[in-house]
């Protein structure tokens, strides 16, 4: 029976270490993905911003957009889109950004980039990286991973 618990327990152990080894390997890809990719997320961000503006909504789902071009361009950076103009959610930058959103079992992770008519700089966030992540990524781009809503 004690080899049993202690099986168990290092099972458990294991497989929460893997866990955030997995969600810092995510991050470490998906901000070097977003790097190497700056000027097709700023082209996909005006996008987004034109559709925000077309449906009057704030936020949609990529898969709700008619044109397949558009789609496609738009996937790579996530399945959802928020685009906050002013006073967004308390999760988010306050105005003038564009969140693409890709929920998994990581979390959800977010290429954010911000629009805004001038200059502004966020602090980063890696002291609770275990639950909360934000970086700054590049001039005007940043990278968030924050606990699946409503989990």
């Amino acid at each position: 029976m004690k080899h049993k618990n202690f099986y168990i327990l290092l099972f458990l152990l294991t497989t929460l270490q893997g866990c955030y080894l997995l969600k810092k390997s995510r991050d470490r890809h998906i901000t070097q993905f977003a790097l190497s990719n700056r000027s097709e997320i700023k082209e996909a961000a005006a996008i987004a911003v034109a559709i925000a503006f077309e449906q009057r909504k704030n936020s949609f789902f990529i898969s709700q957009v008619i044109d397949t071009s558009v789609r496609r361009k738009l996937r790579r950076y996530g399945n959802m889109i928020t685009v906050c103009f002013s006073d967004g959610p308390s999760y988010e930058i306050p105005d003038s950004c564009v969140t693409f959103t890709t929920i998994t079992l990581v979390g959800a992770t977010d290429i954010i980039y911000d629009f805004a008519a001038r200059d502004r700089r966020f602090e980063d966030k890696k002291d609770n990286r275990r639950d909360y992540y934000f970086i700054r990524v590049a001039d005007r781009l940043y990278y968030r991973r924050r606990p699946v809503p409503m989990m």
